[in-house]
Parts: structure tokens; sequence; C-alpha cells
């Protein structure tokens, strides 16, 4: 098997990654560059559907609130998602979501553009469902890299999600400066963009993907299972009817997963769900989701810089969260994430601290520019760090601390809290910082210190994966040959054990 995936199974990947987690990381800071503009369209629709006129000093307090419910209509939709994918994982195969949520995000798409003829409910109601097949479209994308790809390439795959929600992010932002499609006359192109990206990966999904062989196994398809196998893994009917059999036997041998109530119930499964939904409301509480809706606004109204100016810059610091992305995961895979957590957090909390006084310095200074220097290195650090630390851990938390049969429900519960968190945050944020100004950013201060001490009571010394990986690397040093475990994946290795497994009635869990 070599080093990089087949081209096949990495064309099928790289649509769906791009058609879901990049849409994904371009949708949740399209605020940040709109939001002047959209500020404009709210006013207008306000007055002339509602005659709301929002210009009036005594009614323009309520703009912030209306704009921070809108930056959290997209969490909104992704909790809605999150707690209804269940019912569908099952009843609709993966390349079936995959292509849905496609048709969906293009039909999102126009219903924003629309937003153009003064119909700002249009774009919030965008958003909205957006964020319901958002959450179905990640959570098919990972189960489809898993489902098809080797065991020993999955970890390459599953880093093109978090590579290509920061490209979603950094794409956003450069093209919603002013001087390209950021301004009033050209941004139904900024929104274009990812329904041009959505369509295709629809005729990539179409023409190139094939369904899952574990979906088809479901399904009871057991012949187009195995074609399926051939396809992906590009092998022999024989090969593939192995694997195959080595899917029945790990279907058969799963372990039974719990519930959120037993999880919950059981002092060993306790401990890992709720320091995986603690980091999951860590990432948003950090400061990240208030910089990447309001950053650009921040800069214009706060730093006094010119909307050009404030977008490039913009740009410019949403890549040192590619950049913290790309560092985490080539050359500080081995430091442990307890270090990683214990030394981001408090940098996390210092750079907040930093926006806090460089926009009450510009209050009261505004003819200088040094509080935009200062937010702009305090945010370059942000993305370095939090890239490193909380959104590297955040997404495999789950796997990293948690035992195998409590895995679902802590995944879930630590997505449902990290959504509802972003959707509570906005709304809150926006009028604090309208009539606050930088005292806005105080309580991410506080929280950041606050998970900081949760860390470093609870957070174990070593993950479990940590203790495999340590394992595993004694193993092969005392030259220690053991049985791997059957793999989720298309593994040959996997299927080269299968006679041995399907000989016996039951496998042993030695064997397993």
């Amino acid at each position: 098997m070599g080093r990089f995936p087949n081209r096949t199974v990495f064309l099928n990947v790289l649509f769906a990654v791009m058609g879901t987690t990049l849409r994904f990381g371009f949708n949740i800071t399209l605020i940040n560059p709109m939001g002047m503009i959209l500020n404009e369209i709210l006013t207008k629709t306000a007055r002339t559907h509602y005659h709301w006129d929002l210009e009036d000093p005594d009614q323009a307090k309520w703009r912030p609130y209306v704009f921070g419910a809108t930056g959290g209509a997209l969490a909104l939709g992704s909790i809605i998602g999150s707690l209804t994918y269940g019912y569908w994982v099952n009843r609709v195969g993966r390349r079936q979501m995959l292509l849905l949520v496609q048709i969906m995000f293009m039909v999102f798409s126009v219903m924003a553009i629309l937003t153009h003829y003064d119909a700002f409910e249009l774009f919030f109601f965008s958003q909205l469902f957006s964020g319901v097949f958002l959450a179905y479209g990640i959570a098919t994308t990972t189960t489809f890299i898993a489902e098809v790809s080797d065991p020993s390439h999955a970890s390459f795959l599953n880093s093109l999600v978090v590579v290509s929600i920061e490209v979603g992010t950094a794409t956003c932002n450069l093209l919603g400066i002013n001087v390209i499609f950021g301004n009033e006359d050209l941004w139904p192109l900024l929104i274009f963009a990812p329904f041009a990206l959505n369509f295709v990966c629809f005729f990539g999904v179409l023409l190139y993907g094939k369904e899952t062989p574990h979906s088809l196994l479901q399904q009871g398809d057991r012949d187009a299972a195995v074609y399926s196998i051939q396809y992906y893994a590009d092998c022999s009917i024989e090969e593939a009817e192995e694997k195959v059999k080595a899917i029945e036997v790990m279907n058969q041998s799963n372990l039974k997963l719990l519930s959120v109530r037993q999880v919950l119930r059981n002092p060993k499964t306790r401990k890992p769900l709720l320091l995986t939904a603690c980091l999951g409301a860590a990432q948003v509480l950090s400061g990240v989701i208030a910089m990447g809706m309001f950053g650009t606004s921040i800069f214009v109204e706060r730093a006094h810089l010119t909307r050009t100016t404030a977008g490039i810059l913009n740009f410019g610091l949403t890549t040192s969260f590619l950049m913290g992305v790309f560092i985490a995961l080539f050359f500080l895979t081995k430091i442990s994430h307890r270090i990683l957590l214990l030394v981001c957090l408090p940098v996390l909390a210092l750079c907040n601290a930093t926006y806090a006084g460089c926009i009450i310095y510009a209050h009261s200074n505004p003819d200088t520019l040094i509080p935009a220097y200062g937010i702009a290195v305090a945010l370059f650090i942000f993305g370095l760090f939090f890239s490193n630390s909380l959104e590297k851990i955040g997404f495999f938390c789950g796997a990293l601390i948690t035992p195998r049969e409590a895995l679902p429900a802590t995944a879930s519960t630590s997505v449902l809290v990290l959504n509802t968190t972003a959707f509570i945050i906005p709304p809150i944020f926006a009028p604090l910082l309208d009539n606050f100004h930088g005292y806005a950013f105080i309580p991410f201060v506080v929280t950041n210190i606050g998970f900081w001490v949760i860390f470093l009571l609870f957070y174990p010394k070593k993950t479990l994966m940590e203790q495999m990986s340590a394992e595993a690397l004694e193993d092969v040093q005392g030259g220690d040959s053991k049985v791997a475990p059957v793999a989720v994946g298309l593994s040959n290795e996997t299927a080269g054990e299968t006679n041995n497994l399907s000989s016996t009635s039951k496998p042993s869990n030695e064997k397993l």
C-alpha cells in the first residue's frame, strides 16, 4: 500500500470535502466581509417591509441584535442538523446524501443572492438552512472517508477536512475585499463563488462517485458492495470478496454503543464526554467566532481603517489560521495535546486582552493607527495558536480520550455544545461591542483562563491515542508482532486475515 491514496479515492474525497467543509469555512465567514452591505440591506428591508426605521436613534439599538442573530443562524441550523442526522444516516446512502447536500447548497446560494432585492430575510434563512445541510455534509464526509479509504490513509484524508475549512475562510475574505467582490455592486458574485464550487462537486460526485460498501451492506446489496470495493480499492474480485467478509466480521463484533445518558452514568466515560464538551465550548469562547464574523467591521469602525485596507489585512491575517493548521499537522504531531492546550489557552487570553485594550484606546484616540496594528499582530498570533491547539485537538478529541463504545455519544455532545455556543455568542457579542466597545472581549479573556484551569486539573497527561501509539512503537521496537484490529476502511492487511477469522463461528476477542 502506497503512502498516499489512489486516484479514485483521492478525487472522491476531494469532491466531498470541497463541497461540504470548504463551504462551511466560507459560510461561517461570509458575514464578515459583507457586514456593512448587509447592514444597508437590513435598513432598507426593515423600512420597506415592516415600516421600521432603524436609522432612528431610538430604533437603531435593535440593529446589533438582528445582525447578531443573523450571525448565529448558521450555528442554529447546524444544531438542527446534528439532532436530525441520526434519523437519515442509515436511510440515505453516503453518495445520495452528498449529492443532496450539493443541490441544497446551490438553492441556498440563489436565496442569498436574491437578498439584493431588499429581502434581508432570504439571507437569514439561507444561512439557517445551510447550517442544517452543513451538519449533514460534514458528518457524511467524515463517514465517507472512513468507509472508502485504507486505514493508513485515513489520517491524511481527514486532515483535508480541517485544511479545507481554513481554505474556505481565507477564500471568503479574499473575494470579499472591497476592490474585488465585497462592494455594493459586485457582492452577488461573492455568493455565486460557492454556488459554482457546489455545481462542480455535484457532477464530480455524480460521475465519479459510488456508494460505499458499508452503506450497501446495510441495505443488503452484497454484490454492489463487492463492486464498490473493487472500484475504490482497485483490486480483484477475490480480494474484494475477502474485504467484504472482513467488514461483515467487524459489524458482527461491534461493541454495543452507549447513549449519552449511559455515558454520563458511567464514571469511566463521563469524564471524556465532559472534557470533549468543554473543548467544543472553548473553541467558540476563545474569541474566534467574534473576530471571524466581525473582524472587518472592527477594523473599519473601531480601528478607523478604510474598507479596502481592512479587507486586505483581514485576508492576510486569516491565512495565519491556515498556516497554523499546516504547522499542527506536519510539525507538532508528537507534542502532548495537554501541553498544547496549557500553552495555547493563556496566549489566546492575552490576544483577547490585546483586542480589548486596542479598541478601548482607539475609541479615545480616533486619529491613530496604533490600535489597528495591535489588533493585527494579536489576530495573527491568535490564528497560529488556535489552529495548533483548539481546532486541531477539538476535531480529533473524541477519538483521543474516549473509549470506543462511548465515541458516538461523546462526539455528538461535543458538536451540539459547540454549535449551541456558536449560536448564542453572536447575538450577545454584537450588542456588547456596540455599547461597550473593547470591553466586549473581556468575557473571552475570562473563559480562556477558566478552560485553562479545567484542562490543567482534568485533561489526562496521556490520551488513549497517545498511549496506544506509544505501546505500538514499543511492540515494533521489541519485535512483538500482534494481530491488527479489524479496521473500518478498505485495508489489504485486514482482508488478508479474513480467511482465518471466517473459519470459526465466532472469532475470539484476542484475534479481533
